[in-house]
């Protein structure tokens, strides 16, 4: 079910931005269960941002907005896990033949012997809105191909890929410490205009209906976007801590459901809650 999400009161705002219910997968470490867990981390930032009472600028309870399942992909039962959209956590390039990019390569290569069909198909996207060098904290949604998109097509229902690269290639980004706010900020966006097009929703600056948007929509036959299946940002390869994702991740949406106001400035009152927020979650 789709959230309405509280934006600032000015003629630019007056369109009904959206975002999707969240299902975060995380496996277990077996191998070093004393580790920090991605599934504890999640679960504990959504306790902390989503009260249960709906107290936190009453947005209301997490489970609205996520859900948090320990196992991988291929794990979990695929009711479990339906969705429209899956998170590539890639990297600028594209090319998802590694971790979880590589799980997802194999999902959708379709008949193709190829697994790298599937970079193919995201390249091409890549190329032609970011000259092929996507930059990371960045987002992209590419719909899959035919033959392996929705119900008809994978066994999640899943029609659009969002590629949100992480890094350039497999390296350390542990230094960057906003990459995963950026990249969840970056995703939330897309999805918002994604599902304003979808939905024929979109505003012009006097909040009437764009039907230049309505037919956009409508010419690329998008499906909204309502629910989104997506692992830890950076956490891999990157070494990102698992606390530090978890709490990115759910902080990056709750300041997108609470908007901003028309003007900020630096004095003003939001913006310093704002940046107070997420310099807490830096040094965990």
């Amino acid at each position: 079910m789709l959230v309405p999400t509280t934006v600032a009161a000015s003629a630019n705002a007056t369109r009904t931005a959206r975002v999707p219910h969240f299902v975060f997968i995380a496996r277990a470490h077996r191998d070093a269960p004393h580790r920090d867990s991605l599934v504890d981390a999640w679960r504990r930032a959504i306790a902390e941002y989503f009260p249960a009472d709906g107290a936190e600028g009453q947005l209301g309870p997490g489970e609205a907005y996520f859900t948090v399942r320990e196992g991988t992909l291929e794990e979990l039962d695929p009711a479990d896990v339906r969705n429209d959209c899956i998170v590539s956590p890639a990297n600028s390039f594209g090319i998802m033949d590694g971790g979880f990019d590589l799980v997802l390569s194999r999902a959708f290569q379709g008949r193709s012997a190829d697994v790298y069909a599937l970079t193919d198909h995201v390249q091409a996207t890549l190329g032609t809105r970011w000259g092929g060098f996507a930059p990371a904290g960045t987002c992209t949604l590419v719909p899959l191909p035919a033959g392996v998109s929705g119900r008809g097509g994978n066994k999640w229902g899943t029609h659009t890929l969002a590629v949100l690269p992480t890094m350039k290639e497999p390296e350390w980004v542990g230094w960057h410490r906003e990459l995963v706010y950026n990249g969840m900020w970056s995703l939330l966006c897309e999805i918002g205009r994604w599902n304003e097009e979808a939905e024929g929703a979109g505003r012009d600056a006097g909040g009437r209906q764009c039907l230049e948007t309505k037919r956009e929509g409508e010419k690329k036959g998008q499906e909204r976007i309502e629910r989104v299946v997506m692992t830890g940002l950076g956490t891999g390869t990157g070494g990102v801590s698992a606390a530090r994702c978890g709490r990115q991740m759910v902080l990056a949406v709750k300041h997108y459901l609470q908007g901003l106001p028309e003007k900020v400035r630096w004095d003003s009152a939001e913006e310093k809650r704002r940046m107070q927020d997420l310099n807490a979650t830096i040094d965990v």
